[in-house]
């Protein structure tokens, strides 16, 4: 492991090699610093900080513009005062004639100005905040997009499903929040425009946004929660929510309704995506189990949404899935990658090329030739469909896969995101972490009571099927994790990853997590109980019923 004090000395040399502005010194020792402590001093700000410094050209120097400024000003004076001058000068005073009329005095009138009212003097508030934790100890938030720009491979988004949208400008290595604006940071869904890499489009549970400075600054354009958009033509786009469906065909302008659950099957749109080379052709999984009429199914439309067709029919719900990816041959056959499968439909006959292992392959990408990326085990597969022959690649060390992405100047550069991002430069077969900077989990704080100086932080609950199938998987108790400080927040500790709430007797002289399960009344419908009773050191189980049942925490005491 390497010494504190080497990481200090290589950080003094980037630090003077910046100071002499020897760019590429500084940063090939900061880059070294972030490889082996990702969060060290502020290595990478500086990173991210040289990078800009590269970027910026002779002509977008602000003092070079200044100085130009300055110039045509000082030249505009010399040119229009004299003129000013000319046009203002005081024409010549008029000859007094002298008349034989009295001459009357003038009593001037007294004006009586108001007494100022003087205004209240401010006061601060008695009251100051100071950081206490950079929050590094938790778990990163769930990525669900990445978009590369595509005139600059360095240049990444990546959107989260609470944090909001964060900005790296070094292919990663560091991250910096770029959602001024938003006023929704769970964003579901995010695109860059093609042709003008400055304007981006975010779907959030709060509506459609829009920027068209490289995430300086967003405004809300549209309806919905989720977008899409023609990858031929950048000004036609579609938002959608669980009922409706929106088009536009002039960058977010102005929308048109093309569907409503309420009118038309497939009705409640589960998940969706667009043909890779034809914009006017919408997939959606969509339909209810409980329905005569719409059953859930895989749906077309040829007409950007305005009627749909049932391509192949869905008879479980496994088959239906947070993420959807659809892959097109050179003959035009369809790829679906929804729930455990791999499908295929060549001439109208459907088959299963790839059926799932027990860790569900949720997240996937076909890359231009029509091989497709996805999970298997914690690892990254491709299986190219000609061949019908799946690879196992490696392994990134993140948690369960959200999303996938290819780059588009390499696609032996991939990156695959979770709880935090990791990248690929050979395919596949060897990663690195890229989270530094990224936003965190959605977090709960509780207070200690008996304890006083003790605070808790567990993961806000909510429930994944993903996440459920990946602990079974591993044959481990599913849960999130519990942080306990003893410190007043400057320092963490991981507790334990079991369980899913928190409870506390009055003195915290037990601390007890449950399984899985609904609020009832006052309590909760478990399957298990954890305790410890050492502040959290050690946890033993303590009840495993047959049967759900109702905990409840009073007095100290517990309740079933």
């Amino acid at each position: 492991m390497t010494d504190q004090s080497d990481l200090e000395s290589l950080y003094t040399q980037a630090r003077q090699a910046l100071k002499a502005k020897d760019y590429d010194r500084a940063s090939g020792l900061l880059r070294q610093i972030l490889l082996i402590d990702e969060n060290y001093k502020d290595a990478s700000r500086l990173l991210a900080q040289i990078v800009k410094l590269r970027r910026r050209r002779w002509y977008n120097d602000p003092r070079l513009w200044g100085a130009l400024g300055f110039v045509v000003i000082v030249a505009l004076g010399f040119f229009i005062v004299p003129r000013m001058q000319e046009f203002y000068r005081s024409p010549p005073a008029a000859p007094i004639i002298s008349t034989s009329s009295p001459t009357f005095t003038l009593t001037p009138t007294v004006i009586v100005s108001p007494t100022e009212t003087p205004l209240p003097e401010l006061t601060d508030v008695p009251l100051t905040w100071k950081r206490v934790s950079l929050g590094q100890e938790f778990p990163r938030d769930t990525v669900t997009a990445i978009v590369i720009d595509p005139k600059d491979p360095e240049v990444l988004y990546a959107s989260m499903k609470y944090a909001g949208i964060y900005k790296s400008i070094d292919g990663g290595l560091s991250w910096q929040p770029s959602h001024h604006g938003i006023s929704n940071t769970q964003v579901t869904s995010l695109l860059i425009d093609s042709q003008n890499p400055n304007v981006l489009y975010a779907g959030t549970m709060g509506g459609i946004f829009k920027t068209e400075d490289g995430g300086e600054y967003w405004s809300m354009v549209g309806e919905g929660n989720y977008i899409l958009m023609d990858s031929q033509d950048s000004l036609h786009l579609y938002a959608r929510d669980a009922d409706n469906i929106f088009e536009s065909t002039d960058r977010g302008k102005s929308w048109q309704a093309v569907y409503s659950s309420q009118t038309a099957c497939p009705g409640q749109v589960y998940t969706w995506a667009i043909h890779p080379t034809d914009g006017n052709t919408l997939f959606i999984v969509g339909g209810e189990f409980e329905s005569e009429k719409c059953k859930p199914a895989i749906y077309q439309s040829m007409d950007s949404g305005h009627t749909w067709t049932p391509l192949k029919q869905l008879h479980k719900s496994e088959e239906i899935t947070p993420t959807f990816s659809v892959g097109v041959d050179g003959q035009g056959n369809y790829y679906f990658h929804t729930g455990p499968d791999l499908i295929h439909n060549e001439s109208g006959a459907w088959r299963t090329l790839l059926a799932a292992d027990w860790a569900v392959p949720f997240a996937a990408a076909f890359d231009s030739a029509g091989t497709v990326y996805f999970e298997c085990n914690s690892f990254l597969c491709k299986f190219n469909p000609g061949e019908e022959q799946r690879l196992r690649l490696g392994k990134p060390e993140i948690a369960v896969f959200a999303m996938i992405t290819i780059s588009p100047h390499d696609p032996n550069t991939i990156y695959v995101a979770g709880e935090g991002i990791a990248v690929s430069k050979d395919g596949g077969q060897t990663w690195s972490g890229r989270s530094n900077g990224l936003g965190g989990m959605l977090l709960t704080l509780e207070t200690g009571e008996g304890n006083p100086p003790a605070l808790y932080v567990q993961q806000v609950e909510e429930w994944d099927d993903r996440w459920w199938l990946y602990n079974v998987s591993k044959v481990k108790e599913p849960g999130q994790p519990l942080y306990i400080s003893n410190d007043g927040g400057e320092t963490w500790e991981l507790a334990t990853d079991i369980g899913y709430y928190l409870i506390k007797d009055t003195r915290e002289q037990n601390l007890y997590r449950i399984g899985r399960g609904n609020t009832s009344g006052d309590g909760y419908l478990v399957s298990w109980i954890w305790r410890s009773q050492d502040w959290g050191k050690s946890w033993t189980k303590v009840l495993t019923p047959d049967t759900g049942v109702t905990l409840t925490a009073q007095g100290g005491s517990l309740y079933l």
